[in-house]
């Protein structure tokens, strides 16, 4: 038996929302932001090296996994670096992801 698929009607329908996952940003990016430009920024405003604020971040990526926060920079920022230093810079974030773009 299979099941009966409505067709949407495309001008009642006010937004649609994505996942983000492999929708908007893949992989790549992923990658890129989660295991280097994080702990990256994160080792230079502790004074830590990159691999020790990787084993220092990992568990706190782990407990906000599958959360909105997860996906939230202004979360990250507030939850990882000082008032006065280290926000996550948006401007060099986009230039990082424009420039992996290039190289594909």
């Amino acid at each position: 038996m299979s099941a009966k698929v409505e067709k949407l009607v495309w001008d009642h329908i006010d937004t649609v929302l994505l996942d983000l996952d492999g929708t908007l940003l893949d992989l790549g990016f992923d990658n890129d932001f989660w295991l280097d430009f994080i702990p990256s920024a994160y080792a230079a405003s502790q004074g830590l090296s990159v691999e020790r604020a990787r084993a220092v971040l990992a568990p706190r990526f782990r407990a906000c996994e599958g959360t909105l926060s997860w996906y939230c920079i202004d979360y990250w920022s507030r939850e990882l670096f000082a008032e006065d230093a280290g926000r996550v810079d948006r401007l060099q974030l986009r230039r990082r992801r424009q420039g992996q773009e290039r190289r594909r």
